[in-house]
């Protein structure tokens, strides 16, 4: 594997070289999607990061893919924030199943990822329905209620993520947020 400082120059490259080209030819854009969905899930944090800028660079070239790259990302969320409370089980000397703490970097990997996209919505607003960041919202509020159902440790992960998604959900502006301000106070 790579190492992470190769991976991060690698990824603000590609960020800056999206940025420059715009929007991308189909067999490009093919290319580069699915590699900057799974580096989120990076174990290092310098490269979740960079692979999130990449993305919402990625998404803001070619707006017509936010809907599905987001729909995406929030899946794999979804998916590790269940896995949270799966405790790890190893056969032999190899885990068959990340650790809580891997699950935990995967998810607020997923999370920045999600931030990155939701950013982009002000400026590409025709290319998304707004039932997309009610989704996420949803996901964040449902997160800081079951923390308090976790042990410690899953609890602030879960609440990390959902401070991330509802930090990033405040760019959509005061129409969405006083929409929503009320299910936060509950």
């Amino acid at each position: 594997a790579p190492d992470d400082a190769v991976l991060m120059i690698s990824l603000k490259e590609v960020s800056g070289l999206v940025r420059q080209l715009e929007n991308a030819p189909p067999p490009v854009q093919d290319a580069l999607a699915d590699p900057l969905v799974r580096l989120l899930s990076h174990p290092a944090h310098g490269t979740r990061v960079a692979a999130a800028w990449a993305l919402r660079n990625f998404c803001y070239a070619t707006p017509n893919r936010i809907p599905k790259v987001l729909l995406n990302v929030l899946e794999l969320l979804q998916r590790d924030t269940s896995a949270l409370g799966v405790p790890s089980h190893t056969s032999g000397s190899a885990s068959t199943i990340p650790s809580s703490s891997e699950v935990a970097d995967r998810a607020l990997g997923h999370a920045y990822g999600l931030g990155a996209l939701l950013a982009i919505i002000p400026a590409r607003p025709l290319y998304i329905s707004a039932d997309l960041p009610s989704k996420v919202f949803d996901t964040a509020t449902q997160l800081l209620r079951n923390s308090g159902e976790h042990s410690m440790s899953i609890a602030s992960a879960e609440i990390e993520v959902a401070w991330t998604l509802i930090a990033a959900l405040m760019s959509l502006g005061p129409h969405f947020v006083c929409a929503h301000l009320p299910q936060i106070m509950v």
